[in-house]
């Protein structure tokens, strides 16, 4: 019970409630945080063992029949199960901006785990131990958390704000940062209508497609032949499934609960990626897969 005395007024209040850091009250999903991590983690983990070692497997397929058309098809499916994975971790980050306690701790924390990730991620991808042509994701969240940073920074300053995002999102794309310019753009619309469902999936669901369509896009503009054409010849109905099942990842958003769930300690899921990728490396190059 509350009292609060005022000029001639007495206001007797009987809420107790408190506001508990890290839940977001009035949610009505069944998923907590820690469970988000562990379906984000899980299908990484299946799309990584794929793109790294699935040649591995193919000999064993062979010897079941499989055609390599049925292959392709597995590929494709398994591959695409994964595009769940970084909208998760980025609708991750952007409650992890607004729950933490120390936002500059948090920023370098992905700075840190991005370096410590980038020769795994080389090794699992591209069979080397340095490679300046693409980046690990740590390196896109990372820029998504100076993005938000400087959105609440300059909550006034509108002017600063647009500059600081197509700023951070030209960097993104030109240093070759995990998903570019669109995953700076889909970390800053999550935040930004994290109130306003319809908007915040509408704008997430282009956002997510034209990360699979865009480059099939540019070679339509570019080119006489009709777009269906170049879908065909781009791999376009690739990009369909892949769109499809990073939007899915929305229903996963909105099972969310709001609360924290579990207290595992959270370097131990920053550790898992570097790990993983470690892993998955040795075994691609001792294998020469």
């Amino acid at each position: 019970m509350v009292i609060k005395i005022k000029k001639n007024k007495v206001k007797v209040s009987h809420s107790t409630d408190k506001e508990v850091p890290g839940k977001i009250r009035d949610k009505k999903g069944i998923l907590p945080g820690f469970w988000i991590k562990i379906i984000a983690t899980m299908v990484m983990l299946i799309d990584h063992i794929t793109a790294s070692v699935f040649l591995f497997f193919v000999p064993l397929l062979f010897k079941r029949g499989f055609t390599l058309g049925e292959m392709e098809n597995i590929r494709t499916f398994l591959r695409a199960i994964g595009r769940l994975s970084f909208p998760l971790f980025c609708f991750l980050i952007v409650e992890g901006f607004i729950h933490t306690k120390n936002v500059k701790k948090y920023i370098l924390s992905m700075l840190i785990f991005a370096f410590i990730s980038e020769v795994p991620f080389d090794m699992a991808v591209f069979d080397s131990y340095f490679n300046t042509n693409h980046q690990n994701v740590f390196f896109t969240l990372f820029f998504g958390l100076l993005a938000l940073h400087f959105l609440k920074k300059w909550k006034k300053n509108p002017f600063f704000q647009l500059s600081a995002i197509l700023s951070i999102a030209t960097v993104s794309e030109v240093l070759g940062f995990d998903y570019g310019y669109r995953g700076i753009l889909l970390i800053v619309t999550l935040y930004l209508f994290r109130e306003k469902k319809s908007i915040k999936y509408l704008l997430s669901g282009i956002i997510v497609t034209l990360s699979y369509f865009d480059s099939i896009l540019v070679v339509a503009l570019t080119s006489e032949q009709p777009l269906l054409e170049m879908m065909k010849i781009y791999s376009g109905n690739v990009a369909i499934c892949y769109s499809i099942f990073a939007m899915m990842s929305f229903f996963i958003m909105e099972m969310y609960n709001g609360e924290k769930g579990k207290n595992i300690n959270k370097y131990i899921f920053y550790g898992f990626y570097p790990a993983h990728l470690l892993i998955l490396g040795l075994i691609k190059i001792h294998f020469q897969i």
